[in-house]
């Protein structure tokens, strides 16, 4: 498949240009692409920012960071088209060219992973 000439990754790991977004993790949203540890066979990407975004956002939250980020990535292998349209994964690693865009959560996020934590 062409890959679009953008692509997208909403994270909310912190990475550098160059770094590869590889599969082989622990899944963040469970799904049915895990090998029989279950650990992600695929990478994911989109070609919509804001898909992106809220996939940041989401992430950000769920672990309880200030940051998001988004990421614009390049395949360095094969590129399969995924459930919704514009969204696509890849068994192979996605390179980082750079942020597209940091997005601040604000203080309240720390707070309240912490708040959840103990039950205040």
């Amino acid at each position: 498949m062409d890959a679009p000439s953008i692509l997208y990754h909403g994270t909310a790991a912190r990475l550098r240009p160059g770094s590869l977004i590889r599969p082989g993790r622990k899944p963040n949203f469970g799904g049915d692409y895990v090998d029989g540890n279950g650990r992600s066979v695929y990478v994911y990407a989109t070609n919509d920012p804001d898909t992106a975004y809220w996939y940041a956002e989401t992430l950000a939250k769920m672990v309880g960071r200030r940051f998001g980020y988004i990421y614009e990535v390049t395949p360095t292998g094969e590129l399969l088209a995924d459930r919704q349209e514009g969204d696509f994964k890849s068994a192979s690693p996605l390179r980082v060219i750079g942020v597209y865009q940091r997005i601040d959560l604000g203080p309240r996020v720390r707070r309240s992973s912490i708040e959840r934590l103990f039950g205040l």
